[in-house]
């Protein structure tokens, strides 16, 4: 196992220096304002979005865990007890950058790539979401040691895998959260089908312009929100995608999983999310009928990316979870 990096725990506090005053709030505020700040996403100020993005990796700490299949890449930063965070497709540990300042306060954060996405090793031939979650439980035990409990949090695509990871590793994983969960069976929404290529462009303001029209199909509800940081993340993301989700993301694999979890699972989705074809309630019906007794909350204004289009209610939705055990979050 090779570490790199900065000392996690101070580290992201360099990192998210030189923000939006208002997004800061003094030591001394009131009780409420704090809990509010708690859950505040910290978006860049005076930086280009890339070198925001450099330097919230520079803050993480790097760690290289060889597995069967190659190495597999993850990030820590913060200090507590150990919360996993794992991405979507196209995606990368960027996913959670707008979540990250609220977590790590709390919880040591781990975010790693997953098999065939950012830095990690490519997944196996033929792999599918089980195989990803068999690297991931590889890593598991090298990367955060010990037989302390993990929360695991599920974006997407992620959360298939995740679900996979947690029927896998009952010894390590003691509750799950998906957030924009698919794999649920319902059809994707007919919008997927105005996805536009991007590879094979030539000019980068073209590859920019497809890769904002995507986030406005799929990922981002209100347009205004698709700003430049979530173009610059879906630009690096997509560029270092070499598993491609979307099979598996309009299946059941979710469903399939969810049969075997024995743990607490709890689902948050916006209500505007994009992938199924029949709206939130389609999603959530779905849901509650594999786990009757699951808790899920829907959050409003938001779109398939929730954490990034809401961070601030869906930071806070995470935390009252966290804070709760294995309770829900609040409705």
């Amino acid at each position: 196992m090779l570490h790199r990096g900065t000392n996690a725990a101070q580290g992201l506090k360099y990192a998210v220096m030189e923000r939006n005053p208002e997004n800061d709030v003094a030591e001394a505020a009131p009780a409420a304002t704090q809990s509010a700040a708690r859950a505040a996403a910290q978006r860049p100020t005076g930086l280009a979005p890339a070198q925001w993005l450099a330097g919230l990796e520079a803050a993480a700490q790097r760690v290289e865990v060889p597995t069967a299949s190659g190495t597999s890449v993850w990030r820590r930063w913060g200090a507590g007890p150990p919360l996993l965070l794992l991405h979507g497709g196209t995606g990368s540990w960027r996913h959670w950058v707008l979540n990250l300042q609220a977590l790590s306060a709390s919880y040591t954060v781990w975010a790693p790539d997953m098999p065939g996405y950012g830095d990690s090793a490519d997944a196996p031939a033929g792999a599918g979401p089980a195989e990803l979650a068999e690297g991931l439980s590889q890593a598991l035990d090298v990367a955060i040691a010990g037989d302390a409990p993990v929360d695991l949090i599920g974006f997407s695509f992620g959360g298939v895998v995740a679900a996979h990871l947690a029927a896998r590793r009952p010894d390590r994983i003691r509750r799950l959260m998906l957030v924009g969960a698919v794999g649920l069976g319902a059809l994707r929404n007919a919008r997927d089908q105005a996805m536009q290529r991007w590879r094979g462009l030539a000019d980068e303001q073209a590859q920019r312009a497809a890769h904002r029209h995507n986030l406005a199909v799929l990922m981002i509800a209100d347009p205004a929100r698709i700003d430049d940081l979530a173009i610059e993340i879906q630009c690096q993301n997509a560029a270092r995608t070499r598993f491609f989700s979307r099979g598996a993301s309009r299946g059941q694999g979710l469903i399939e999983a969810l049969q075997q979890v024995t743990l607490p699972v709890c689902g948050i989705w916006g209500r505007h999310d994009a992938t199924s074809s029949g709206g939130i309630e389609t999603a959530l019906n779905a849901f509650h009928q594999v786990l009757p007794q699951a808790s899920s909350q829907v959050i409003d204004d938001a779109g398939h990316w929730v954490q990034y289009e809401s961070a601030p209610a869906c930071n806070a939705a995470m935390l009252d979870w966290l804070a709760q055990g294995a309770g829900a979050p609040p409705a």
